[in-house]
């Protein structure tokens, strides 16, 4: 004997299969943000030019641009930034900042360390990071 389903049936059966997918698409998405924030944004810090090394330890993760300066010289890498990016990336606006009153002239290649500047040279990789994240998920 033939099952019938009813059109409500299955609609509903349809809004829980999108919904089980939005989830993971979305999770993915996010876990592949940040995989490819932690390359970019460690690759940024890595190319920071170091003379004392106050300039490299003085960038900072947050979801608002605050005004802090990093009076120690502590290193910062990927532990650093994996452990301060929010859980969830999609919906969050996160900034990597950096307060020294001469980042910008390192970033506008005062250094010979990095004449080509720090943030914009890296930031031209974020493509392919995020495409190789995604990649990687599969």
């Amino acid at each position: 004997m033939a099952k019938f389903i009813t059109i409500n049936q299955l609609s509903g059966e349809l809004t829980k299969a999108l919904k089980s997918s939005e989830i993971e698409i979305k999770a993915r998405a996010n876990k592949a943000l940040r995989i490819a924030a932690i390359k970019t944004w460690g690759k940024i810090i890595r190319m920071t030019p170091v003379d004392t090394g106050r300039a490299r330890s003085n960038w900072f993760i947050g979801m608002s641009v605050g005004s802090e300066v990093n009076a120690t010289n502590k290193r910062r890498g990927p532990a650093y930034i994996n452990k301060e990016l929010p859980s969830d990336l999609l919906n969050n606006k996160v900034y990597l900042y950096n307060n020294l009153p001469y980042i910008e002239r390192l970033e506008y290649g005062y250094s010979g360390q990095a004449p080509k500047g720090i943030v914009r040279v890296s930031l031209l990789g974020w493509d392919r990071a995020l495409k190789k994240a995604f990649k990687g998920l599969e």
